[in-house]
């Protein structure tokens, strides 16, 4: 998630601003959670995706293959460190 997807989601939920600035408050805070939940949600997606495959793998590996690239994208942006 990249710190505009945060500051457009911060003004989309209202959340508290400069006045003068119009910047979000705490802003730092907010953009470390954000990435929290980004990076909880590829894992839980992930594991879906791992227990999906384990039922269909006889007929075909699509899910694998969905739970591999959305871990490789999490690596890229966490630069390693899902």
């Amino acid at each position: 998630m990249t710190k505009d997807d945060v500051i457009r989601l911060a003004k989309e939920a209202e959340m508290p601003y400069n006045y003068r600035s119009g910047e979000i408050n705490n802003l730092n805070p907010l953009e470390r959670f954000a990435n929290l939940v980004a990076a909880h949600e590829r894992a839980r997606n992930t594991k879906l995706l791992y227990q999906m495959h384990e039922r269909a793998a006889a007929q075909h590996n699509y899910y694998l293959h969905a739970a591999i690239e959305i871990s490789r994208k999490a690596e890229t942006v966490n630069g390693g460190q899902s």
